[in-house]
């Protein structure tokens, strides 16, 4: 947002790890209306997506990851019964990161 700009306005952030890739039906989301919503709330809109080479084969109930969206699940590790897969690792540290300022 401009307000945040200036380094003298206290912004908030939000992370959005869904409808990643344009709008989805059902979702309601679209890029447009979190940057507006984030414009006249100050806040700082983050959006995490992947892309690349996606196995199907080897991940076939991944859908989600497939269409762009983190695995929130952790449905490509080891890590499914708990619920921690890489991507939300990722996530979990860059939040970190930002809200220590380390």
């Amino acid at each position: 947002p401009d307000d945040c700009k200036d380094g003298e306005t206290e912004c908030k952030m939000m992370m959005v790890t869904g409808s990643c890739g344009g709008d989805h039906p059902g979702f309601g989301e679209s890029d447009i209306d979190f940057a507006k919503y984030g414009e006249i709330h100050n806040i700082i809109v983050l959006k995490s997506c992947v892309g690349g080479y996606f196995d199907a084969d080897r991940f076939p109930n991944a859908g989600e990851v497939h269409r762009g969206l983190l695995d929130v699940y952790g449905q490509l590790s080891d890590d499914y019964a708990m619920q921690s897969g890489y991507h939300m690792r990722v996530v979990g540290r860059i939040m970190k990161r930002l809200m220590d300022g380390e």
